[in-house]
């Protein structure tokens, strides 16, 4: 509830904070009443601001020289005053966001200026700087000096992998409420990504940006506005928007995306010979961005002649065919100059690491906070221990105090007691005066009394100690309650836990009594052609170039078993271990083998596959899967009735995700996969045999 109440305060904060940007106020002046020593009003109302940054570095225990600037300028008809610090001077040469850090007496100076600008801001790093404006005619106004900023540098993206546009405001503050629109200037359907009224808009989208953008809307809230962009394309090269706008406040920054593909690797074939003996070489390949540079080199590493035949540009790449002549039958070599492109992909996953990084603090400091509130609740607890420790010591001095009393009453009862025994000895021994007699028995008479008042004294103070003992016992009777009630609750939460894990345990037995295991071989005339299939159809890793089929994949690297089902259930385990990128599954037998698509359900495939250490599966989007352990086995369970498909962990018999109430109208296929296009390592995806 704290955690809440915690949350609630800072929304309302932020929504105070928004709402201050630009307001309007009135004042009253009487230009009579200027004088004209504007001027030493100005330098003293700086030195004063200077004054109390001094005193506040000195309680500090910092100090630094301080200065203050005068400067005219007689073009533009303005007079300025600024007052630095020795250390921030060359920072405010370089920006003015760092200047009228001191009070300003803003009054006299209307005797000789039409308009009068204060900007401010505070000697702290990361506050908001504000601007105050008036002409001298009753109004004024503040608004808060925000700025939408992005990268300097261009963006470089690799095709077919997502990439970061970064946007953030400075400083930060929430735009939850703000509209946050990007959009690319160059086209005429600009719109590449619009959020409005707290939700992502896309009626008005460029359709080639369609379930390929997506903003954080947990960063939107630290000022973070930087645009996701998945599975890069050659054509989303050039320049974006990212345009922030709140009530009559806007601002934009310009992000420059640069796009590189590496193509397949280079054919060499021989073409012949030339009436002179000559060989003929020629050279082909394909899928390139931007235009590589061509070169033919001899053994000795020097060029040689050759002749570009054949250079296109098809579906947004480039691709080449280029002859020479070898007349020595020495080794001729290839080069491609592809020195930028390594460059700029290794520059994009330092800024990939950049952001992951940000990421993991921005975790860290939130795990610092909630400990932070478990500490303060500790001390809370300790706190309320102690005032109950107190409480009990003061029961007992006040028990003392009641014995010290008792003992006063009893010694003074034993006093009593001893004249009464004198006053006996007296009537019997001397006759004594009667008169005298009465006036002591009156005396003994009225210490009674004394006495009694004192006892009704003693047993009020008693009853007011056992008051409060019943007291602090209820209150320690509450604790024990509200410390039983938290007790229940984690126990019901336990069972709960608990109760969900023996229903899923209890499912994946039960699937695995029903498992039909097949035995899986993979169809080598439908893998990709840079894959190398096993000749026992079991394994199956990025390799040398294969022939061409037209059953083949070409966009990703896939092949499928050489057996399809159309009924009943199967089973089939992969060893994954070592391998980095893969995509594990079953297909229709229908499915796109030829072009670049989606793979999710609607598209007939029903996989789950690791990126970038990410594990993910694709439904009707994409979800990612926070796994306790890295799976080495996976297992695949598919129930072709019920439509069905189950993934999980074959060594920890643990869930890792499920596709229920499918359609299935066609045969379905084992499917594996390393990934799109290229894939770097040479382990082998493994299909197991031994359940």
């Amino acid at each position: 509830m704290n955690t809440v109440n915690y949350r609630m305060n800072r929304v309302k904060q932020r929504m105070n904070t928004v709402n201050y940007r630009m307001n309007t106020f009135n004042y009253r002046m009487r230009r009579g009443e200027y004088n004209m020593v504007f001027i030493s009003e100005l330098i003293s109302n700086s030195s004063d601001a200077l004054e109390k940054l001094r005193h506040k570095m000195i309680t500090a225990g910092d100090t630094a020289p301080m200065q203050i600037h005068l400067q005219t300028d007689a073009s533009k008809g303005t007079f300025t005053i600024q007052a630095f610090l020795d250390a921030l001077q060359n920072q405010a040469e370089a920006s003015s966001s760092i200047i009228g850090q001191f009070g300003v007496g803003f009054y006299s100076a209307f005797m000789v200026a039409d308009k009068v600008d204060v900007y401010s801001q505070s000697a702290e790093t990361g506050a908001p700087g504000y601007k105050w404006s008036s002409d001298g005619s009753g109004v004024f106004e503040i608004t808060e000096q925000y700025k939408v900023v992005g990268p300097k540098d261009p963006v470089f993206a690799v095709a077919g992998e997502d990439v970061i546009l970064p946007c953030f405001v400075k400083p930060s503050i929430s735009v939850v409420d703000m509209r946050v629109e990007w959009f690319r200037p160059d086209l005429k359907d600009s719109q590449v990504h619009l959020y409005d009224d707290h939700v992502d808009k896309y009626t008005d989208q460029i359709q080639s940006y369609r379930e390929r953008t997506k903003l954080n809307h947990q960063e939107l809230q630290r000022g973070n506005a930087s645009l996701k962009l998945s599975s890069v394309r050659v054509s989303d090269e050039g320049l974006y928007k990212c345009f922030i706008q709140y009530k009559s406040w806007s601002d934009d920054a310009t992000v420059n995306v640069k796009v590189e593909a590496v193509g397949r690797p280079p054919v060499i074939t021989v073409d012949g010979f030339d009436h002179s003996g000559g060989l003929h070489l020629q050279c082909e390949s394909e899928g390139w961005y931007p235009e590589p540079d061509l070169e033919w080199l001899n053994s000795e590493g020097n060029s040689v002649n050759y002749r570009i035949n054949t250079v296109e540009y098809r579906m947004n790449t480039f691709n080449y065919r280029m002859n020479t002549v070898n007349y020595s039958m020495n080794t001729v070599n290839y080069r491609m100059n592809a020195v930028n492109y390594r460059m700029n992909a290794v520059n994009y996953r330092m800024n990939t690491v950049n952001y992951r990084m940000n990421t993991v603090n921005y975790s860290m400091n939130t795990v610092d906070y909630r400990m932070n509130t478990v500490n303060y609740r500790m001390n809370t607890v300790n706190y309320r221990m102690n005032t109950v420790n107190y409480s009990m010591n003061t029961v007992d001095y006040r028990m003392n105090t009641v014995k010290y009393s008792m003992n006063t009453v009893d010694y003074r009862m034993n006093a009593v007691n001893y004249r009464m025994n004198t006053v006996n000895y007296r009537m019997n021994t001397v006759n004594y005066s009667m008169n005298t007699v009465d006036y002591r028995m009156n005396t003994v008479n009225y210490r009674m009394n004394t006495v009694n008042y004192r006892m009704n004294t003693v047993n009020y103070s008693m009853n007011t100690v056992d008051y409060r003992m019943n007291t602090v016992k209820y209150s320690m009777n509450t604790v024990d309650y509200r410390m039983n009630a938290v007790n229940y609750r984690m126990n019901t939460v336990e069972y709960r836990i608990n109760s969900q894990l023996q229903d899923e345990h209890s499912k994946l037995q039960d699937g695995k009594r029903r498992i039909q295991h097949v035995n899986v071989i993979l169809d080598a005339d439908t893998a990709h052609p840079d894959l190398i299939v096993s000749d026992d159809g079991k394994q199956v890793r990025s390799g040398n170039t294969q022939m061409k089929g037209k059953d083949r994949f070409y966009e990703y690297l896939g092949g499928v078993g050489k057996d399809g089902f159309s009924s009943g259930c199967f089973n089939f385990e992969v060893q994954v271990k070592g391998q980095t990128e893969w995509d594990l599954g079953v297909i229709r037998e229908s499915v796109n083998r030829k072009d670049w698509i989606s793979l999710r359900p609607e598209n007939g495939y029903w996989i789950v596959g690791r990126r970038d250490g990410t594990y993910s599966a694709c439904d009707s989007s994409v979800y990612s899967l926070s796994l306790s352990v890295n799976p080495q086995k996976v297992g695949v369970f598919v129930d072709y009735g019920k439509g069905l498909i189950c993934f999980y962990d074959v060594e920890s018999m643990s869930h890792i995700y499920s596709y229920t109430d499918q359609s299935f109208n066609e045969k379905l296929y084992q499917f594996v996969c390393l990934g799109y296009k290229m894939n770097v390592n040479s382990t082998p995806l493994i299909i197991c045999d031994d359940y």
